[in-house]
């Protein structure tokens, strides 16, 4: 997933002063849990990278099933999408110690990217309410922050589904989402707090990003550290 860059703009700490609800797509991944991750860009209110664990609900129906069966069912299709009605994103956020101000957003589910007819997008449940269960990463993006030298990503899943997210600092940069297995065991709080990660060998730039045919990759897990900036 290749982000869209747009103008950074004036960026005010107080996001709940100054961002308007709005549409904010999130990737869908995850076979026996669920995970979100906001479709970022850069320009206001769309500049957060933030990923959450989730629950899929409706009155009188199981979307999250629904969810699971059609990823079975579908082995090829590498992207899931929701499409939620407009809703403030930082609110889903904790901030300075505090509880998020809401737990939950609706909106629709699709097999395939909703917003690019070329994918084929079929929605498969709608009338859906996400209930954040655990924010594993939220960030708003600095203007002209430090763009690492090294490939990072942040680390993080349940169980045996283990999953890194490209760490995103400024423009230009790239939105990915994999799928790995580790060497070493990580118990489930950890695997939910987010964890940076380092690829020494590799530049941070889309290039040299972590493929799935990639085989064996050496990474540095920050434990604690939080993410590098």
């Amino acid at each position: 997933m290749d982000m869209q860059s747009h103008d950074m703009g004036d960026m005010n700490n107080d996001a709940d002063a100054q961002d308007p609800p709005d549409i904010h797509g999130m990737a869908v991944i995850g076979q026996k849990s669920v995970f979100l991750s906001h479709l970022p860009m850069f320009g206001s209110p769309h500049d957060y990278q933030v990923i959450v664990e989730a629950e899929l609900t409706k009155t009188g129906a199981d979307p999250q099933q629904v969810y699971f069966d059609d990823r079975k069912q579908n082995p090829g299709e590498k992207l899931y999408t929701f499409k939620p009605n407009p809703f403030v994103l930082p609110h889903i956020l904790p901030t300075d110690g505090n509880p998020p101000q809401e737990t939950t957003f609706a909106g629709a589910l699709s097999r395939g990217h909703y917003e690019r007819p070329q994918t084929n997008p079929q929605k498969i449940a709608s009338g859906v309410t996400v209930r954040v269960k655990n924010v594993i990463f939220g960030r708003r993006f600095i203007p002209d922050a430090h763009q690492p030298k090294k490939l990072e990503y942040i680390l993080f899943g349940r169980g045996d589904e283990v999953f890194l997210a490209h760490a995103i600092t400024s423009p230009p940069d790239f939105d990915q989402l994999i799928q790995v297995t580790l060497d070493q065991n990580i118990v489930d709080d950890g695997l939910l707090e987010g964890h940076p990660v380092t690829i020494p060998s590799r530049s941070n730039n889309a290039d040299e990003r972590i493929l799935t045919s990639g085989g064996t990759i050496e990474g540095i897990i920050h434990f604690g550290e939080g993410t590098p900036r």
